[in-house]
């Protein structure tokens, strides 16, 4: 095959190719052997009528077939061999074929325009710092102990307790308004769930019980208030029971003591907030690399990036009707942001010489393990096919793009510790029904 661009305008080029007949017989007989297999031929079991009989009568199809593997595959080629940094084929032209003569085609292709990626070392950017606080530390061990939370069914409501219940929405006069009515409700009796005169009005219900109940509601914007109306039957009522925090509760999730204890959550946290401030600084790396070049963002690019959002939402949801122009509208910008981070990180190896080592994917191995606590040799790296093999090697890639970036990165600490949300205000009737 030959291979050459005969004419380049603006952000296109045509290619010109030429095949011989000694590089087009392996098609004709694939295709001829694809027809021979498929084939029902009277008097011959299917896949054995002779080739000839095959090749006579279905010789136009078996000529279509070929010449279209042919062109996909020699367009290919013909890229690669001009070394055309293809953005979309836009269409195949004066298709010179006849029968035992060399085939020659054009094809036109919109090129990628170029562009350089100069400014990506000495970016400034801003790194959180956190920094670990007792409340955040006492936090998380609450958390933890209400997982480890029991039930137990009560006779009475009391504040802290959670009840079952039916909901009927009343009008001011006390009558139940039809439409208004919730069955089979959870509400926990909690100031961060609800309002005090909820919690009020159904302490000291009993199972069986009904009790109207009247909450006043605050416009946010107008601060003006209204009443609403409620009529609740009680159906169950629980009380959470959260172990208290000592020893034996320190060994029940695995650990001796509550020192102990303590010392890996401060460590499981630390580690999280680790992960959590270099992922958020690869992220001002990446906006700054965008925002200090002229990368291109072809819209077949863009289109292909739609593409593989919406596979992944369909995934995600298990929803096989994840509506376009829904990713169109909302996903756009990240389609945009993915196409010139991919562009820059390809200009970026390219300048760096970056390759993946044999010692890059031992090291992987290593963070594997010591991330799921298994035993290095557990962690192989067999790939199933090309595209495994080749995701892993673009994610090494991208993390010694992203190191360079941060090792010339001028950065500027800044601390952030936690802070617990302030008191929730009270409920609207939505949250109750």
């Amino acid at each position: 095959m030959q291979a050459q661009i005969t004419d380049t305008e603006n952000n296109k080029r045509t290619i010109h190719v030429d095949v011989t007949l000694d590089e087009m017989k392996p098609y004709f007989d694939a295709s001829l052997d694809m027809f021979r297999e498929q084939a029902q031929i009277p008097g011959f079991r299917k896949g054995k009528a002779p080739k000839q009989m095959i090749k006579t009568r279905f010789a136009s199809e078996i000529e279509a077939e070929a010449l279209s593997a042919m062109i996909e595959e020699y367009s290919k080629l013909a890229v690669e061999a001009t070394k055309s940094e293809i953005v979309a084929i836009m269409g195949i032209e004066n298709l010179q074929y006849k029968k035992n003569q060399p085939l020659s085609f054009d094809f036109t292709v919109e090129i990628l325009p170029a562009y350089t990626i100069a400014n990506y070392k000495g970016l400034a950017v801003k790194k959180i710092v956190h920094e670990i606080s007792d409340k955040e530390i006492e936090a998380t061990i609450d958390q933890l102990r209400a997982s480890h939370a029991t039930v137990q069914e009560r006779q009475e409501v009391r504040p802290d307790f959670v009840v079952y219940c039916d909901i009927q929405v009343l009008d001011a006069s006390g009558l139940p308004i039809i439409g208004k009515k919730y069955e089979d409700r959870r509400i926990p009796l909690n100031t961060r769930y609800v309002g005090q005169e909820l919690i009020d009005g159904l302490t000291g219900a009993k199972p069986g019980e009904m009790r109207k109940v009247n909450v006043t509601k605050v416009n946010a914007d107008t601060q003006e208030e209204t009443t609403e109306h409620y009529a609740f039957l009680i159906r169950k009522i629980e009380e959470i029971i959260i172990p208290p925090l000592d020893d034996e509760f320190a060994k029940d999730v695995g650990y001796e003591n509550t020192d102990i204890l303590r010392q890996q959550v401060v460590k499981k946290l630390t580690a999280e907030w680790e992960n959590r401030t270099n992922q958020l600084l690869n992220d001002r790396l990446i906006d700054a690399v965008i925002q200090n070049n002229e990368i291109p963002a072809p819209e077949p690019y863009i289109k292909d990036s739609l593409r593989n959002i919406r596979e992944n939402l369909k995934q995600r949801y298990k929803n096989p009707n994840i509506d376009e122009s829904f990713v169109e509208e909302k996903y756009r910008a990240n389609a945009i942001r993915e196409v010139k981070w991919t562009l820059a990180k390809k200009k970026i190896i390219a300048a760096e010489n970056l390759k993946v080592t044999d010692e890059d994917k031992q090291a992987y191995r290593e963070k594997l393990a010591k991330a799921y606590n298994v035993d290095i040799e557990t962690i192989n790296l067999n790939f199933r096919d090309e595209r495994e093999r080749k995701q892993l090697e673009d994610q090494l890639l991208e993390n010694k793009v992203l190191a360079l970036l941060q090792s010339a990165a001028v950065i500027e600490e800044v601390k952030e510790s936690f802070s617990e949300e302030s008191e929730a205000q009270k409920p609207e009737s939505s949250l109750i029904v």
